[in-house]
């Protein structure tokens, strides 16, 4: 982990990935922007196809579902990478993409709050951070809301050890959750008054989590060409973000990245002069 991102600090560090919150929640920011474009958000409408074709120096886009057909110049893919395949493209991907997005995959977590009457935790003086690399839940933050005098936990387990716990009864899991939750911060920790699950893997648009990454040697072969668009395509989440991987940080910088990168083109066309 600190090998990988630089440092384990990372996690912790002011002015960096972990270290602001959204008040009113990271929902919000959707429904803002929502609220702001009206009529244009079409929902429970997925992507099926997109076609496009040359049109002078730039491109003619036309994306399809099943309620709407949006034309444009530009494409922007902002879901991670094992779901570009749910897509059909029009001319179809050039080949070096259809290999790499099969080298791209998802782990597995839940993730978990839990809610208590106060956060007891402050009380006794701790951050309600925590890490374990051998516990159940392997990390656990304070995720209280602004305002709340209620307190929420917010904890993760991955991969093998979210295989196991799902063997378990809803019950059970909750118990041995709540009991790793309470290796870091105490007994209190075991009266949870609201207990919540997020199974991404059962999330048909999701499929996984935190994030994709490359099977053994897959970034060495094929990392060059993860940003590369295809024609008027743009591939753009958190998930091919450098710093910030896999966080709403590096959303953000990817969704910067990518605007210039289309300001940019768009540029260009337009500097071309109409013969």
């Amino acid at each position: 982990m600190a090998a990988s991102a630089g440092s384990f600090s990372n996690l912790t560090d002011e002015d960096f990935i972990l270290d602001k919150r959204v008040i009113g929640g990271m929902q919000q920011v959707s429904l803002l922007i929502a609220a702001e474009l009206g009529d244009d958000v079409v929902l429970n409408s997925p992507v099926r196809t997109i076609n496009w074709e040359p049109a002078g120096e730039g491109h003619r886009v036309t994306v399809e579902s099943e309620r709407a057909s949006v034309n444009a110049r530009f494409v922007i893919m902002a879901v991670p990478p094992n779901l570009y395949s749910r897509v059909s493209y029009n001319p179809p991907l050039p080949r070096r993409q259809h290999q790499m997005h099969q080298h791209q995959s998802l782990g597995l977590v839940i993730k978990v709050h839990a809610v208590y009457s106060t956060p007891f935790w402050r009380e006794d003086g701790l951050s309600g951070t925590g890490f374990g690399a051998d516990a159940l839940v392997q990390e656990v933050y304070d995720n209280t809301n602004h305002g709340d005098t209620r307190g929420t936990l917010v904890g993760f387990i991955s991969d093998e050890k979210a295989d196991a716990v799902f063997e378990l009864s809803a019950g059970d899991r909750k118990k041995k959750v709540l009991e790793s939750i309470a290796s870091f911060l105490g007994d209190k920790a075991l009266d949870a008054e609201v207990y919540y699950e997020s199974d991404w893997g059962s999330e048909e648009w999701t499929r996984g989590a935190y994030a994709a990454s490359y099977d053994l040697g897959g970034l060495h072969r094929y990392g060059k060409d993860q940003h590369a668009n295809v024609g008027p395509i743009f591939w753009s989440s958190s998930d091919l973000a450098a710093e910030g991987y896999q966080h709403v940080d590096g959303a953000v910088r990817m969704g910067q990245a990518t605007a210039a990168r289309i300001v940019a083109a768009n540029s260009r066309v337009a500097a071309v002069p109409v013969a």
